[in-house]
């Protein structure tokens, strides 16, 4: 498995954190150091809800970000930014906050960017 550090076990999906080359965890610390405490709340509750289904099917709350293999969990204003693998598993890459209509496209390179690094750490 890449680097990553578990965030979260459902009866589903495990939900985890990709942890850079830098040894960093862009989801941890926006989760600690730019959230408010309600909105850590709010954002457990969702990631614990979608942990424990099979299907997520709620485009307000889960959507695919075109042509990228990455999806975005949504509350609020708050988008953190994932990709799943083939065994139940959804790997959190980081996390922002929306401010404009459009994602930034800086968000979804930076995504893309830690699921090569995630997935290239998965190779032989």
């Amino acid at each position: 498995m890449g680097k990553a550090k578990e965030v979260l076990k459902g009866r589903v999906w495990r939900i985890l954190a990709v942890v850079g080359a830098n040894g960093r965890c862009p989801f941890q610390e926006f989760f600690q150091e730019e959230l408010t405490q309600r909105q850590r709340t709010d954002l457990w509750a969702l990631l614990m809800h979608f942990a424990d289904r099979e299907r997520i099917v709620n485009e307000q709350k889960f959507k695919a970000v075109e042509g990228t293999g990455i999806f975005e969990l949504k509350e609020g204003q708050i988008r953190v930014f994932c990709f799943t693998q083939p065994d139940w598993t959804m790997v959190l890459t980081h996390g922002a906050i929306k401010k404009k209509a459009r994602l930034s496209p800086q968000d979804i390179d930076r995504a893309r960017r830690l699921k090569a690094e995630f997935e290239g750490s998965l190779q032989p």
